[in-house]
C-alpha cells in the first residue's frame, strides 16, 4: 500500500494562495494526489475492459460528491483510449431526505454484470454497504469492487461484499489526517456564518494537509474564514490542473440544489454529453 512520506507532526504550511512553495510541500501532496488519481482510474479502466471482454455488463456506481473527480478523469480517459462511454452503465447515487440511498438509473444484468464503485475516500466501507445492499433489490450481487483514493489505518477491507479493490495501491493515512471528517469539513461550517465554500472544499482534497489536533472554526470571524479558504485555494485540485476545471462547477451546481432530483437531472445530462461524443466520434470514422 501506497503512503505518503510526510515528516510527523508537520503543522498546515503558511496561508498563501498567490503561489505554491515547495518548502510548504504542497507541490509534493498536488503531485502525489495527482499520481494517485491517475493510477486509480487507469486501474478501473483495465478491470472495466477485462470485464468486457469477458462478456459482462459494467455497472458503474458514482457516489456523490466524491466519486465525482474520478468520474470525469475516467470520462476523459475514455476519450483518449477511444473507449466508448456507452460501453459502461453510469449510476450516480446519493442519499434522499430521509437518508436513504438511491440511484439515478436500473442497473444492467446486476447478476452477472461487473460492479464497481469509484469515490474519494473507504472510511468504514459505509457507503460501499449501502450501495451494494440497494443493488441486491435487484438482483443477486456477490461482491462489489471499490476504487478508492484512501483509507484511514485501520479501516476495514471488506463491508458486506463491497470491498477495496485497489489494495496494492490506495493511499494509506493515519486518522488524525482525515480529521474524523470523512475528509471533507462542509459542516464545520454550519452555524451562524454560513459561510459558502463548499465547493472549493469539495474540489480541494483535505486528507493531504495534516495537523496534529482537529482544526476548530469560528464561522462568524471573517479572519479566520478567509484563512481556511486561502488554503483550500492552494490545496484545490481543480485550480492547480490536477482534476478538470469542470469539477469544481459541478460540485458549486449540486452544492447548491440538495433536491436530489435536480441533482440526479444535472448528472444524467452531462453523461449525455459524452454519449454524444461517442456518436459524433462513430460518425467521423464512419464517413
Amino acid at each position: 500500500m501506497s503512503t505518503l512520506d510526510i515528516p510527523y507532526g508537520l503543522e498546515v504550511a503558511t496561508l498563501r494562495s498567490e503561489a505554491l512553495w515547495p518548502k510548504d510541500n504542497y507541490l509534493e501532496y498536488l503531485e502525489f494526489t495527482e499520481h494517485k488519481i491517475n493510477q486509480i482510474c487507469q486501474e478501473v479502466l483495465r478491470n472495466i475492459v477485462r470485464g468486457l471482454g469477458n462478456g459482462k455488463k459494467i455497472n458503474l456506481i458514482v457516489p456523490l460528491n466524491g466519486g465525482l473527480i474520478f468520474y470525469r478523469k475516467l470520462m476523459m480517459l475514455f476519450q483518449e483510449n477511444h473507449f466508448y462511454a456507452n460501453a459502461v452503465n453510469v449510476i450516480f447515487c446519493d442519499e434522499d431526505d430521509s437518508n436513504q440511498l438511491q440511484f439515478s438509473g436500473q442497473l444492467q444484468d446486476v447478476d452477472n454484470a461487473y460492479n464497481l464503485a469509484i469515490d474519494d475516500i473507504w472510511d468504514k466501507g459505509g457507503t460501499g454497504s449501502n450501495i451494494i445492499t440497494k443493488m441486491r433489490e435487484y438482483g443477486r450481487v456477490d461482491y462489489l469492487d471499490y476504487f478508492a483514493f484512501c483509507k484511514k489505518e485501520d479501516s476495514p477491507d471488506e463491508n458486506q461484499g463491497a470491498r477495496i479493490a485497489n489494495q496494492g495501491f490506495i493511499a494509506v493515512f493515519p486518522e488524525k489526517w482525515l480529521h474524523g471528517w470523512g475528509g471533507m469539513n462542509s459542516n464545520k461550517f454550519q452555524g451562524p456564518g454560513q459561510a459558502h465554500i463548499t465547493a472549493l472544499e469539495r474540489t480541494s482534497f483535505l486528507p493531504l494537509i495534516p495537523s496534529r489536533e482537529k482544526p476548530e472554526f469560528d464561522t462568524t470571524n471573517q479572519e479566520v474564514v478567509d484563512a481556511y479558504i486561502d488554503l483550500l485555494a492552494q490545496t484545490n485540485l481543480a485550480v492547480n490542473n490536477v482534476i478538470p476545471i469542470e469539477v469544481y462547477y459541478d460540485v458549486l451546481f449540486l452544492e447548491e440544489n440538495p433536491d436530489l432530483q435536480i441533482r440526479f437531472n444535472y448528472l444524467i445530462k452531462l453523461h449525455n454529453r459524452f454519449l454524444r461524443s461517442d456518436v459524433q466520434e462513430t460518425i467521423k470514422v464512419e464517413g
